[in-house]
């Protein structure tokens, strides 16, 4: 089981960076790959998302633990 902790300032790339670690590969508008250490400063341009075949999320139970409720 994996359990994903988000709260406070950790959730500020709205889980871009967590994603590009699992192998999701992301992409803006014309279509060039966005740099998995960009972080927050990306998420404005992202476009699409791709991830790797099978998923990552398919082999584990996924649990996500929060401190605030932010929507």
């Amino acid at each position: 089981r994996l359990v994903l902790t988000l709260g406070g300032s950790a959730t500020n790339d709205g889980g871009l960076g967590a994603l590009q670690a699992l192998g999701c590969t992301v992409y803006a508008a014309d279509g060039t790959e966005l740099d998995p250490g960009a972080g927050g400063g990306d998420l404005a341009w992202v476009w699409h998302m791709d991830l790797p075949e099978p998923s990552p999320f398919a082999r584990f139970p996924l649990r996500i633990a929060t401190d605030t409720a932010n929507p």
